[in-house]
């Protein structure tokens, strides 16, 4: 456990999803150090309420754009107030676990470590995250 990953209940079977959505960032991190470039396109799929903080701040933005064109305090305010809150949902809601994590067609420790082992060196496959 010195990384932070308690490795003491893991096995070859272990389901990847629930260890990448508590450790993620320090997962992704380490196996880039061991093989660079091969592991595939990491896909986050955020909640509901964390999409929500983003829309906000676009409806937010749409209507004081609109709102240029008619110079209305009540719509510049409520444009203000929406960016806000959307803006307070992302902030507040950044550090929440994500509704989902995959690498690629990876399920298991044992396919991610199949996919270390059978890597050539300095072999550079993906290098993107989709979100």
């Amino acid at each position: 456990m010195e990384s932070g990953v308690p490795v003491s209940e893991l096995k070859l079977s272990s389901k990847l999803e629930p260890l990448l959505l508590e450790h993620k960032g320090l997962i992704i991190h380490e196996v880039s150090k061991i093989a660079p470039g091969v592991l595939p396109p990491v896909v986050i799929e955020e909640t509901l309420i964390q999409k929500s903080g983003m829309g906000l701040i676009l409806i937010g933005l749409g209507i004081a754009l609109i709102n240029s064109f008619f110079k209305y305090s009540i719509i510049l305010t409520s444009s203000f107030v929406l960016f806000t809150c959307g803006f307070l949902i992302m902030v507040f809601t950044s550090r929440m676990k994500p509704k989902s994590i995959t690498l690629g067609n990876l399920e298991t420790l044992g396919d991610l470590c199949t996919l270390i082992n059978n890597a050539k060196p300095n072999e550079k496959k993906h290098s993107n995250v989709i979100v």
